[in-house]
């Protein structure tokens, strides 16, 4: 299984000597603060949403991660597996791949698909008599992720296009 790779700490070091002089460099420099802060994150209003359980939104900085307050009455063990799914669209801002105009859709979104499966994999019989969407979610991905990454990947497809 395929982790977001972590930032070594030459790397850190080297961001935090780099002069904020170029467009990147401000970039790189503003995620390096990002990343020594964590993310806020916080239930949104309804406006917010459009059925969706959660949303990584980047900007403007700082980005945030909002969860759709209908599902305030969660258990915490079923919000932690979306925000694992919305943690791993983080670490790809903090990669700069969410600017990457190359990656659809389906790319975008695999990785946090994967992961939360991977999480949802070691949770999974604690929820075994859950019917919350939020459960059903999770089971419909970590069921596609069990036959293979083409299975999740038309999973994705079939949501998001």
């Amino acid at each position: 299984i395929k982790r977001p790779s972590a930032v070594s700490t030459a790397s850190l070091f080297w961001l935090e000597a780099a002069p904020a002089t170029t467009p990147k460099a401000t970039r790189s420099w503003r995620r390096f603060k990002t990343l020594r802060r964590g993310i806020p994150i916080s239930f949104g209003t309804e406006s917010d949403f459009s059925g969706e359980i959660a949303h990584f939104d980047p900007g403007p900085f700082p980005p945030i991660i909002r969860f759709n307050p209908g599902y305030l009455s969660e258990e915490a063990g079923l919000l932690a597996a979306v925000l694992v799914h919305e943690g791993t669209h983080f670490q790809q801002y903090l990669d700069g791949r969410l600017a990457d105009p190359n990656l659809d859709t389906v790319e975008d979104e695999f990785p946090a698909w994967w992961n939360a499966a991977v999480y949802w994999g070691g949770v999974q019989d604690q929820f075994a008599s859950s019917n919350s969407a939020v459960a059903t979610t999770m089971r419909a991905g970590y069921n596609a992720a069990q036959q293979g990454e083409g299975a999740l990947r038309d999973l994705i497809n079939s949501l998001y296009n």
